[in-house]
């Protein structure tokens, strides 16, 4: 038999009082191990008629040995007990009679006893050797199943219901007092122990009101003193159960014995659930019953214990947890199975009937083919692409290299796969870093050119913005923050073009969703490909997929296909001639509002609105007329100079489908519209609709209001300061709930107060905006901005101490973290701070960023380039600003060329305006410089 682990599974007590409104109890946790004399038998020696073999385990009160039995030839083992106990003899009395007892039991759970004898003065116990490990080894070792656990619980129940039937209580359960005889065999030693070394006439080894045992297996009324019952083993044999499904005593603190027996008076256990989420409720409520502090709440004997667990296994609902509504109804069920057949086998036939119909509807559904694939393996570019706008050159700025599609970099290109796509279409392709610096890269579908194309960018302009434009459009259509997208060395792009709706993912991330219903068609317009506008990048694995045909096309097929290679008039009439063969369907309707948009395309407006009079909007359908109809009517009026009839049709619209994509296409066709007036110059007007988009369509408010920032700096750019700020504020006040916009509102407020020279209310509006919770990156501009000031003002170590804070804390994928390190490079070159410059410089040169702006500034700094490489660098970024002279001063004072670095600062005087903040912060420079003499 295999004895416990070694460990102090024998405790009494040190002082924990307890208090209640009756008593306060007085209880001592102490290890006595040290007091106790062990008893060592030599190997070979013969006690008794047994022949000590090898020590086995050393527990808490005896030392067992694996020993043979003479006279019977049998393996046994032996359990001696220390020489100093035997010197009491009440104690010894006792656990004669106590031994006697226990060797009356027979039960297959329990340890048998073959004789308790003693010679020389030391006692012993022979019992039956189990060639097993312990529970806790066997738990931790071999991770029973919760069917298996449930078993051994219940036979140790059953083995315990059978003790305290003879009046024999264990008061030392614990994993490591069952040994675990095969896997679901358990078998219970030392049994009585716990009783025979208490005693109640104080000449025990114990004295009064200590307590023997493992603390932490207990139950409360053991430690309290309060004496114990067959409730107590309960207890005890439910805090198992709890560490066996969880893996976890609940009381045990292994670094006090103290803590451990406070737990068990005071704590509430964790609920087993929290640590083995799917556990069973009804195993949390048995075990939570069996261990329950109240032994009045427990289950009263251990056979109820043991039959709870037995009606879990067989399904049946526990007297620890009564069944809910749905157990009932389980239990009702099995009462009932006839009824329940019948009524499933109904269910069964109804459902295979709607699955045809499913199966019907899904063959009149679409599906993605894959329709093209390049890996670019071979040495050059296929012979389906052409390079298109390279500006004339076209050597080696496309080309394929290393099995990967490689762009060398500026000047603006694109690179046409020269196949018709008339279809919706899928698009997925890797793009990948080939220098340090990453930007500008993207893909275009819908026309010959990036240019007469939607195009989708991946960081434009050397900055983190990714998003859509539309053909010839100028502005960004993207729905998340610059921050969403973690920078990286690859990206995994995929497009789709479905329904008029397009959407971008990068790395499985949605940047952007546009719906254009009067996207331009024809074969101009039927091209995919790449394009690059920047750094160097490389693509691979193209896959284009065509949404096929479904196995029931519709009747409108042929005509729709004409319709899709921008041929009108021959759809028209196929439209047209389709009324004859489809009178009174449902398709009558949808094919008289194609035919409205084949005469909108061909700009025949009166025909159209005749079409569309003639059109009743009253009910939906399948095809979502009512939606469509609106929709064309807005642009039909819209193209008609009708403002008012357009918006109406258009506010119709958002009121009966406002989730449709019709709706989200009258949005993007107003607000495409109203950029166009904007970069016409038509200020007032763009400003009239931002103001009607934004109160009519509050959930596309990051749109309207990146728009409206930008025709407020068009404002402040023309002497329009007092208008600027006035739509600044209206950005601040109707987009309460959109951080981001709020704060871009509140940086160009800041911009445009510190062109008037007015720094405080500069800082209250920068202050303002870093007070939001949301950290984009228009809040860490603020900040940058915000320390510029101080930096004027002076207050260098208010400045140094944002500068610090937002190199490291202000996010890697955003330049402003990088901006922020050079200006502590610029002030050290002042002599204001001593940081390490060439370890700010190796971060944001050689850092896997992938901006190029710092990095160029930094490679200058450090001398990697020259002047005349670092302004032709510059100016390739499309800065159209002469900011380069400002870091090519900085450079000529951190090099002690103090004259030079004046020439540098008073040429940028000449170059920008007078009431900029670079001019004032630059005049200031030439005066600080002035003053020191340098």
């Amino acid at each position: 038999m295999n004895t416990p682990p070694p460990e102090d599974d024998q405790a009494k007590t040190a002082p924990v009082e307890e208090s209640n409104s009756h008593s306060r109890i007085s209880i001592q946790v102490e290890n006595i191990m040290p007091q106790i004399e062990r008893t060592f038998l030599q190997i070979n020696s013969i006690i008794g008629k047994y022949k000590i073999l090898s020590e086995i385990d050393r527990g808490g009160m005896a030392v067992v040995y694996k020993a043979c039995q003479l006279d019977l030839d049998r393996d046994v083992a032996l359990k001696v007990l220390p020489a100093n106990i035997t010197i009491n003899r009440s104690f010894v009395d006792r656990f004669l009679a106590e031994a006697h007892s226990v060797a009356h039991l027979t039960h297959p759970n329990i340890v048998n006893i073959h004789e308790v004898g003693m010679e020389d003065n030391i006692y012993f116990l022979a019992m039956d050797y189990i060639a097993g490990k312990n529970l806790y080894y066997y738990l931790h070792a071999e991770k029973p199943k919760l069917i298996d656990v449930l078993e051994i619980v219940a036979r140790l129940a059953d083995a315990l219901s059978y003790a305290h039937g003879q009046k024999i209580l264990h008061r030392d359960l614990k994993l490591n007092n069952v040994i675990m005889k095969d896997r679901l065999t358990p078998v219970l030693i030392d049994f009585g122990l716990a009783k025979a070394l208490e005693s109640t006439d104080g000449v025990g080894i114990t004295q009064p009101g200590e307590i023997m045992g493992s603390p932490a297996y207990m139950a409360p009324e053991r430690l309290l003193g309060e004496g114990n019952d067959s409730r107590s083993d309960i207890c005890s044999l439910g805090i198992m159960l709890y560490e066996m499904v969880t893996f976890k005593n609940p009381y045990l603190d292994p670094r006090s014995i103290h803590q451990t027996t406070i737990n068990v008076l005071e704590s509430d256990p964790i609920r087993p659930r929290k640590i083995v989420p799917w556990l069973p409720v009804e195993i949390e409520a048995i075990t939570l019953k069996a261990m329950h502090p109240d032994r009045e709440k427990r289950y009263q004997t251990m056979d109820e214990f043991k039959d709870d667990i037995r009606r879990y296994q067989r399904g049946d609902p526990v007297v620890a947890r009564p069944p809910s509504f749905f157990g009932r109804c389980f239990f009702l069920v099995r009462k009932h199975w006839s009824w329940v057949v019948i009524g499933l086998l109904v269910a069964l036939f109804s459902s295979l009937f709607g699955v045809s119909v499913y199966l019907q509807n899904q063959k009149e559904l679409p599906s993605w083919r894959l329709v093209y694939e390049e890996r670019f393996e071979s040495d050059s570019l296929p012979p389906d692409y052409e390079i298109v706008k390279a500006n004339g050159k076209t050597k080696n700025i496309w080309k394929v290299d290393s099995h990967a599609l490689y762009y060398s970099g500026s000047p603006m290109s694109s690179l046409k796969l020269d196949r018709p796509f008339t279809r919706d279409i899928r698009v997925e392709f890797d793009i990948s870093v080939s220098e340090k610096n990453f930007y500008g890269a993207g893909f275009f579908i819908g026309g010959t050119s990036a240019e007469n194309g939607y195009r989708f960018y991946i960081n434009q302009n050397g900055t983190p913005a990714c998003g859509i434009e539309y053909p010839h459009g100028t502005f960004l259509y993207t729905d998340i923050k610059d921050t969403d997208i973690p920078s990286a060395l690859q990206y995994h792009v995929v497009i789709e073009k479905r329904d008029h709706q397009l959407t971008f993912f990068i790395n499985n991330i949605l940047v952007a969703t546009i719906a254009d219903l009067m996207a331009p068609l024809g074969k101009d317009h039927q091209n995919i490909g790449f394009f690059g506008n920047g750094s160097a990048a490389r693509f691979d694995n193209l896959k284009v997929f065509r949404l096929a045909i479904p196995q029931v096309p519709s009747p409108t097929l042929v005509a729709d296909r004409f319709y899709e290679h921008g041929d009108f008039e021959t759809a028209f009439e196929e439209y047209k001639a389709l009324l004859v063969d489809l009178p009174n369907t449902d398709f009558v309707t949808i094919i008289r509002l194609r035919m409205a948009d084949c005469q909108l395309r061909r700009n025949r407006l009166s025909e159209a609105n005749a079409i569309l009079s003639s059109i009743p909007i009253s009910s939906q359908n399948r095809f979502n007329t009512v939606a469509i109809g609106y929709f064309f009517k807005g642009v039909l009026s819209a193209d008609s100079n009708i403002v008012n009839a357009s918006r109406d049709a258009f506010a119709r619209l958002s009121i009966c489908a406002p989730a449709s994509i019709q709706n989200r296409a009258a949005f993007d066709f107003q607000f495409n519209r109203t950029a166009a007036i904007f970069s016409r110059g038509e200020l007032d007007s763009a400003h009239e609709n931002l103001l009607y988009l934004n109160a009519h369509y509050p959930a596309y408010a990051k749109k309207t209001g990146k728009l409206f920032i930008d025709v407020a700096r068009s404002f402040a750019k023309s002497d329009g300061n007092e208008r600027a700020v006035l739509m600044l504020r209206q950005v601040d006040s109707i987009n309460t709930t959109n951080a981001y916009v709020v704060a871009l509102a509140r940086k160009e407020i800041a911009q445009v107060y510190l062109s008037l020279q007015e720094k405080s209310l500069a800082i209250d509006a920068l202050n303002r905006a870093v007070a939001l919770s949301e950290r984009s990156e228009a809040v860490w501009q603020s900040w940058l901005i915000l320390a510029t000031i101080y930096e004027y003002d002076q207050s260098v170590s208010d400045a140094l101490t944002i500068y610090r804070t937002m190199a490291r804390d202000c996010p890697g994928n955003l330049p402003e973290r990088y901006l922020a390190q050079l200006h502590i490079i610029e002030l050290a070159a002042l002599g204001f701070c001593n940081d390490d410059r060439n370890e700010l410089l190796a971060t944001i040169v050689d850092g896997p960023h992938p901006f190029p702006l710092p990095r160029i500034i930094g490679q200058l700094y450090r001398g990697d380039i020259t002047d005349k490489h670092f302004i032709e660098r510059y100016k390739a970024l499309a800065l159209d600003n002469p900011n380069y002279l400002w870091y090519l001063a900085y450079k000529a004072i951190s090099l002690g060329n103090h004259k030079l670095a004046r020439e540098y600062l008073y040429e940028l005087l000449d170059k920008i305006p007078p009431q900029s903040w670079l001019y004032t912060r630059t005049d200031r420079l030439i005066k600080d410089l002035s003053k020191r003499r340098l």
